[in-house]
């Protein structure tokens, strides 16, 4: 029987009960937990009925599991999409008992219970009928005396069945804090499933310490719930790492100890729970972390996380060991191999060129820094090669700190190049965490190291590099000290130089041809702080108004990419991840629907944004797994939305498969910050340039994001912008102690 119109709108408004059995998972997404799926019921309405499945609906909810053959009570409201589809939005459920042996026979089946296929499930239904999830619940050794059923078989099914009724638990408790699925089951698998809610409620700020991604404001969040006080010391000492964590992001290794305690009060007071929270507090419980070595406070009152204090010290430590060695002694006169060199490569050495090679004789540890175009990677190669004519069959290893670094670096030398992590052979243990294979009890097999694109080295990596270097090694760092300092804490290349213990060597002269490129006279005028820029094929700028910039840069963007046919090597760099037309975020979403449209015939999958085949995509942190790092860009090859996987093709044409609850790591990018580019280069690279960004205008940000050109710059925006940034000098002081420990 039809229903009115009037009964129809009624059920729409009105919230209502349903019982039905799951018939089948039609889209599931694992790091959320939101479901599609069809279900069967009796009292569901002829309107909403697919005309292919008689008696069916569609659900659409948040579940922590779900699999076919579950009873589900499911409150909530019929809804119509706008093409006229009706489906039923699940506010709250619960699972009821299966009510017939065949509805139990299928639940079993479903998936949720390990090593229980249709044939083993019906063998259980006909030995113990509708007492069946009694059994495995209070008296699972029953289940042995079905054949093929072990003790270890009987404990598995029950614990999966413990599994499920804990995980529900814990799910309907951390579901309003938008937790994702996953990191309630791994919440569950750390604290034990029946501990988990229990600790949960004892101390929420514990999810920060022992589960990644669980951050401050979450457990913040769950502490409100659960009336926590604004003073809770377990609240004060997550508020302290929390923001010593934020600060390390800002580039701090460490904050002087008034900072600290001011930037914790505003943290806790800008929490979830409202109340005051006194200074004397926080300075208490600063105290207490520094005695049980939770923290560490210097004589200088400087707040130090106890990873960032170790490595300072021990990066210090180290580099004071490479310079008090003896550099090995050179076979043949300098002045002769570089004499032998210039003839052989028919070139000549510049003074300051000449310089960084011939120092290499006298010390272990060298810096050699400059802009593009002063003859950085002509140096490297003539280090190389005099290093092999002194010292025959002696080992050489480069590395970078990003791939397409390590990937020019190969190019330039003809050697094997890695990245540092390659080199230092991170791998993840079977607990979970990460282990350096090369270490100060396994170090490099290296008599020369020479690392690249040095001022994007963080204090962490650089003192983790070090202690896998023997104080023999000859090490040579190269990069531009004028470039943005590391995305990570410290400023290492700068730390180095500004010590005054350390040789350097300042590469300041741009070899000027007919043919050098006006990126590399630009670069040049930028860091000098000259305005005057020149323009032609090379080096574009396009003047527009603020609200034109986006669809002008998907212009350009789609123009430069028709030219080359190469997604790799056209790149927009913009200063803001968020907040504005032409940050990140939008301009992503903006180039996506213009390069790599929505089509029906095209699978796509859902993880903060939509992803789909043929997007261009950068990993955002470093998984070691995988081996694939921060700043890694790669192309979807194939999106299987069964199995819930993506194949990546980095473009170092490795192929990667990412899981469903792996894709929160990725982000498209057709449009990257300009901090995420370092240590790359891109034939083409568009910059907007607005007042909008005007907190962000500094001359190394302008300077980094047109040095990360071959081939072309296209500046879009207003001429003001960029002259306020060339002439802003003015660069974010970072609390670090490394130049003093030297």
């Amino acid at each position: 029987m039809e229903a009115s119109k009037a009964s129809i709108r009624e059920s729409v408004k009105t919230e209502i009960e349903l019982q039905v059995v799951v018939e089948k998972i039609l889209w599931r997404d694992e790091w959320t937990g939101q479901t599609i799926a069809s279900c069967k019921g009796e009292d569901i309405p002829d309107y909403v009925q697919s005309p292919l499945f008689p008696g069916s609906c569609v659900i659409i909810g948040t579940f922590p599991h779900l699999a076919s053959g579950q009873i589900l009570k499911i409150r909530g409201t019929w809804k119509c999409d706008e093409k006229k589809r009706w489906h039923f939005k699940v506010n709250e459920y619960i699972e009821t008992a299966p009510s017939s042996e065949e509805a139990l026979i299928e639940y079993l089946s479903s998936g949720l219970f390990r090593g229980v296929g249709v044939k083993t499930a019906r063998a259980i239904v006909e030995a113990f009928g509708m007492d069946t999830l009694d059994i495995i619940k209070n008296n699972p050794t029953k289940l042995t005396r079905i054949k093929g059923i072990s003790e270890a078989k009987a404990m598995k099914i029950y614990k999966s069945y413990q599994k499920a009724e804990h995980l529900e638990e814990l799910m309907l408790a951390l579901k309003p804090f938008h937790i994702p699925t996953s990191k309630i089951i791994k919440i569950s698998n750390v604290y034990g499933g029946k501990k988990a809610l229990e600790k949960i409620k004892d101390n929420p700020y514990a999810l920060c310490d022992d589960i990644e991604g669980i951050g401050f404001k979450v457990a913040d969040s769950i502490a409100r719930a659960y009336n926590k006080k604004p003073n809770d010391d377990f609240r004060i000492r997550a508020g302290i790492i929390h923001t010593l964590n934020e600060k390390a992001m800002e580039g701090h290794v460490y904050l002087p100890f008034d900072t600290a305690v001011t930037e914790t009060q505003k943290t806790l007071q800008g929490g979830e729970i409202l109340g005051k929270v006194e200074k004397n507090d926080i300075i208490r419980v600063i105290f207490d972390m520094n005695n049980a070595k939770e923290l560490v406070i210097e004589k200088d009152n400087s707040v130090y996380l106890p990873i960032y204090y170790a490595s300072e010290v021990s990066a210090s430590r180290k580099i004071r060991m490479l310079l008090s060695k003896r550099p090995r002694i050179f076979k043949y006169d300098m002045e002769e191999c570089i004499a032998e060199l210039e003839e052989k490569n028919r070139i000549k050495y510049a003074p300051k060129q000449k310089e960084a090679i011939r120092s290499i004789k006298d010390t272990n540890m060298l810096i050699i820094t400059g802009g593009p175009g002063t003859g950085k990677t002509t140096i490297i190669k003539g280090i190389i090669d005099i290093y092999k004519k002194n010292f025959p069959g002696s080992k050489i290893a480069l590395a970078a700190p990003t791939g397409r670094a390590a990937k020019r670096m190969e190019e330039a030398t003809g050697l094997e190049a890695k990245t540092i992590h390659r080199l230092l052979e991170y791998r993840p243990t079977s607990e979970g965490k990460i282990m350096c294979m090369r270490n100060e009890h396994n170090p490099i097999d290296a008599n020369l190291i020479i690392i690249d694109e040095s001022s994007m080295v963080d204090i962490l990596l650089f003192a983790t590099f070090l202690k896998a270097v023997t104080p023999d090694t000859m090490l040579v760092m190269v990069g531009d000290i004028d470039q943005l300092p590391s995305v990570g804490a410290g400023c290492v290349l700068k730390d180095l130089i500004e010590s005054g213990k350390i040789p350097v060597v300042r590469l300041n002269e741009i070899f000027r041809q007919e043919d050098t490129s006006r990126i590399v006279i630009n670069a040049d005028k930028i860091n000098k702080g000259i305005t005057d820029l020149e323009y032609g094929d090379d080096f574009v700028f396009i003047e527009e108004e603020e609200e034109n910039i986006p669809e002008v840069v998907k212009k350009c963007f789609n123009d430069e990419f028709k030219r080359i046919r190469n997604i790799y090597e056209v790149q927009v760099l913009t200063p803001f991840k968020r907040k504005t037309a032409s940050g990140v975020e939008q301009l992503n979403k903006l180039l996506q629907e213009h390069t790599n449209p929505k089509d029906p015939k095209k699978p796509e999958i859902y993880c903060r944004s939509a992803f789909r085949r043929y997007d261009k995509i950068i990993q955002c942190k470093n998984n070691y797994e995988k081996e694939v790092f921060n700043g890694d860009i790669g192309i979807i090859k194939s999106i299987d939305t069964k199995e819930g996987t993506v194949l990546i093709e980095m473009d170092n044409q490795e192929e990667v498969v990412f899981f469903k609850d792996e894709l929160d790591e990725l982000q498209l990018a057709y449009a990257v910050t300009i901090h995420k580019s370092q240590g790359s280069e891109y034939d083409v690279v568009i910059i907007p340039v607005s007042m909008q960004h005007k907190i962000m205008l500094q001359k190394n940000l302008i300077y980094t994001s047109i040095t990360r050109a071959r081939k072309k710059v296209i500046l879009i925006g207003n001429k003001k912008a960029l002259r306020y940034a060339i002439t802003n000098d003015k660069v974010s002081k970072r609390f670090s102690k490394l130049k003093d420990r030297i």
